[in-house]
């Protein structure tokens, strides 16, 4: 990756980072922050990479309905409420529509082979995404993240062959349970799915050993 720009597409904010080479089809990444960040928020997990894809970091639809955390949410819901699966249908539904145009945008990004990598509120984004487009996601990376309530009964449909998972969550975490992280590894365990779990000494955020991991895993 080299050029890094900022994009707004239709209601969308986004930062970038393209391919040196655009003419020849790439595999595309998302990174979804969680509540209260913004577009700028998770590039910290992709600056020293150098992936060969296009890598796309949007601001979620919501603004934080927390005036003192700011920043922006995949819910449109209080801080203090837990979200469901379907507390995420309104931005999965706007999601799917800035994918398409971004599509039309950049015609060699192939979005039929995503990887989502996302923080707290994103990790349960991404999984909710993958729900009901298993066929196009090849990697999931949840950070910190979290099962949404009633996301898991609609996996009984998707195949183990559909996506790998990286979960890595702090044993210090109280924000997001570490029993958050390890009911999501049991359960893809449970239905056959790649998964590679890690666990730091660390609150709410990735830890050094798990960074390594997570590097390891996008890289491969």
């Amino acid at each position: 990756m080299n050029e890094i720009i900022k994009l707004e597409i239709e209601s969308w904010h986004l930062k970038a980072a393209l391919p040196s080479c655009q003419d020849k089809v790439k595999p595309v990444i998302f990174l979804l922050h969680g509540l209260s960040g913004d577009e700028d928020s998770m590039w910290v997990f992709l600056n020293q990479l150098n992936l060969d894809a296009y890598v796309f970091a949007p601001r979620a639809p919501f603004p934080s309905r927390d005036i003192e955390l700011g920043g922006y949410s995949w819910v449109d819901k209080p801080i203090s409420y837990w979200p469901k699966y379907e507390d995420f249908f309104q931005s999965l539904d706007l999601f799917n529509g800035l994918i398409g145009s971004l599509e039309i945008e950049f015609p060699y990004a192939n979005f039929n082979e995503i990887s989502l990598i996302g923080f707290s509120q994103g990790g349960a984004f991404s999984y909710s995404y993958a729900v009901k487009n298993s066929n196009k996601v090849e990697k999931i990376a949840v950070l910190s993240g979290f099962l949404p309530e009633g996301v898991s009964g609609y996996f009984m449909g998707v195949s183990s062959d559909d996506f790998q998972l990286f979960i890595a969550h702090g044993e210090k975490d109280q924000m997001v349970s570490i029993r958050e992280a390890e009911d999501a590894r049991d359960f893809f365990q449970g239905k056959q799915f790649s998964v590679t779990y890690c666990v730091s000494n660390t609150a709410h955020r990735l830890g050094k050993n798990c960074k390594k991991e997570f590097e390891k895993f996008i890289e491969m």
